[in-house]
């Protein structure tokens, strides 16, 4: 057996493969980026057409927002804003249904009268 038998990759080798996968990788990178931001631009549309049609009673929302804070509500079937009140759990259609931090804080349950 020659002592110049090569049982392993040597490190040209190893190099080589480095640089190929930091290329593919340098070239897929930016494209993956616009993709999950070209995913987040269609999110954010299907929420604005979704609350665009779902404006209920012909009434607007009403969006109050501080720095960090907001809550987005809209007025019931009346029209007349009632306010929200956390963990209100509404009865009646004239109520106010209430979204803040993520959540519905004040919503419809049960038989609506």
């Amino acid at each position: 057996m020659s002592r110049h038998q090569s049982r392993g990759f040597s490190l040209i080798e190893l190099l080589i493969t480095l640089v190929v996968i930091g290329v593919i990788a340098a070239i897929s990178l930016p494209n993956l980026m616009a993709a999950i931001d070209k995913g987040k631009q269609k999110r954010t549309m299907a929420d604005l057409r979704s609350i665009g049609t779902a404006v209920g009673w012909d009434h607007p929302f009403v969006v109050d927002s501080e720095a960090t804070a907001y809550t987005i509500s809209s007025s019931g079937k009346d029209g007349a804003p009632s306010g929200c009140v956390i963990g209100t759990l509404t009865t009646r259609f004239d109520q106010d249904i209430c979204f803040s931090h993520g959540q519905f804080i004040q919503y419809p349950v049960g038989p609506q009268d």
